[in-house]
């Protein structure tokens, strides 16, 4: 999964292509953030937008003819955190003899590098791609301002200022007032992230918590249906867990606090505010010894966690921690699978498994390693497959429908993509046998009118 999206569409000016998104790139989820990044002010400086814009409005970029990509798009850090095999050239290829921008320009040395294979200078290169010019440019990164120079930059806007001369299809452009050109570029915004595949319900949801009521009296009632709503599933579906649900009060407006001031405020792809709150008051509630956590993203789960449990031993385990935005000082950390490393439950022991993992397979695992408390996340019905990229088949929902049938093929498109999965109920068994109780957390996204959960459930193994 990109760290950042392209930002690319047809008959652009010029693309930016950088090395790969900052560590407080990937975290504010915007295109040269890190405070000392001086590419929004050198765009503005040699008049390729009309205002400096900040890191969040780049997806603006489109109106004023400039794209974004990086070589890198999996990865995030500086130049020294990349790993180089992780550098695609054939993809930043593809794309531009797709949009034909008139140039590419690199920012920075490095990136230029992954693409030509040698080293390199300042200014237009001798290549180009298809008709598309090929600039590099000194990196407007603050690590890199021993090698500053503006005038490479300032080059090429002359040349982009000169193409647009020879190709303008409308010059009575030029007539319209900075105001009247910023209410178009506004009014063009919806068609442009469409055109991108960028989802303005999703950048909405980078600052999620944003947008929420600040009228105590509001808020006491919006925090009554919280603590309603996890006094029902408490005593109800959830009453094997054996937890009291006396003090949910405190607990709610503890979450609510603490959500606020959460250290990863970008989550995108990850837990959100009802889903959230399940974690942080199941993982307080259970008061577990030892926690292992299988999926991390960015550290908001493992911050849930341990925000419940200040006490417990923590293990997190995932493929990559490249992304991670919020590390636990006293967790272990392990980038691999959980089932490479030794390690069995110790004392009260809960696991969350957020891993696109077939959940099957792991109550299957955590049965043989004697976990007994787990936690899932993506906890879909079959039904409902076509509202995520990557189900955990089969979820624990298709474990317990008996309305599926052996052999049956599940069928679906994702994003206009099909695809498909066969129902396997010796599977579905052999899971099920293992787990005395399950049950899945009320939704609260729609009681609270906020983003609908991806499905935090409970399980309770067989000894």
């Amino acid at each position: 999964m990109s760290v950042l999206p392209d930002v690319v569409t047809r008959e652009l000016d010029v693309i930016f292509c950088g090395s790969a998104a900052s560590a407080v790139s990937a975290q504010k989820a915007a295109y040269y953030a890190g405070p000392g990044n001086k590419f929004w002010k050198t765009l503005h400086a040699v008049g390729l937008t009309d205002r400096a814009l900040a890191p969040a409005e780049f997806p603006l970029l489109l109106t004023y003819r400039v794209g974004l990509t990086d070589m890198n798009k999996t990865q995030s850090g500086g130049d020294g955190d990349l790993d180089k095999t992780a550098d695609d050239p054939d993809r930043l290829r593809a794309i531009i003899d797709e949009h034909a921008p008139r140039f590419l320009a690199f920012n920075g040395k490095r990136a230029a590098k992954a693409y030509f294979g040698r080293d390199v200078n300042y200014g237009r290169q001798p290549e180009t791609i298809g008709e598309t010019a090929i600039y590099v440019l000194p990196s407007t990164s603050g690590a890199a301002s021993g090698h500053w120079d503006l005038a490479p930059w300032q080059e090429l806007a002359e040349h982009v200022r000169q193409r647009r001369v020879f190709t303008r299809e409308d010059p009575d452009l030029d007539a319209l007032t900075p105001e009247a050109r910023e209410d178009m570029r506004v009014s063009l915004n919806r068609r442009l992230y469409h055109d991108i595949g960028l989802d303005l319900r999703k950048k909405r949801d980078e600052s999620e918590f944003a947008s929420r009521m600040t009228s105590d009296r509001q808020i006491r009632r919006l925090k009554r249906i919280v603590e309603d709503t996890a006094t029902a599933f408490l005593t109800g579906p959830g009453a094997f867990l054996g937890v009291e649900a006396l003090g949910l009060d405190a607990l709610v407006d503890d979450f609510f606090a603490a959500y606020a001031e959460r250290p990863v405020q970008d989550n995108e792809g990850g837990t959100k505010f009802a889903d959230s709150f399940w974690l942080y008051a199941l993982g307080r509630l259970i008061a577990p010894e030892m926690i292992v956590e299988s999926g991390v993203h960015r550290g908001h789960s493992s911050w849930l966690l341990r925000l419940g449990s200040p006490r417990a031993a923590m293990h997190c385990f995932d493929v990559s921690f490249r992304s991670v935005v919020w590390r636990d000082a006293d967790a272990a950390y392990h980038e691999d699978d959980w089932m490479t490393a030794d390690l069995d439950a110790q004392g009260h022991a809960l696991c969350y498994f957020d891993d696109h993992i077939s959940h099957a397979q792991r109550v299957i695992e955590a049965h043989a390693r004697g976990f007994r408390t787990l936690l899932f996340d993506d906890d879909f019905a079959a039904h409902h497959l076509h509202a995520t990229g990557h189900p955990p088949l089969p979820t624990l929902a298709m474990i317990f429908d008996d309305a599926l049938e052996d052999g049956e093929e599940i069928t679906w498109h994702r994003h206009g993509k099909p695809k498909s999965w066969t129902v396997d109920l010796g599977v579905h068994r052999a899971a099920r046998d293992l787990i005395a109780d399950y049950a899945k957390t009320p939704d609260l996204g729609p009681l609270l009118r906020m983003r609908p959960q991806s499905g935090i459930a409970v399980v309770r193994l067989k000894d």
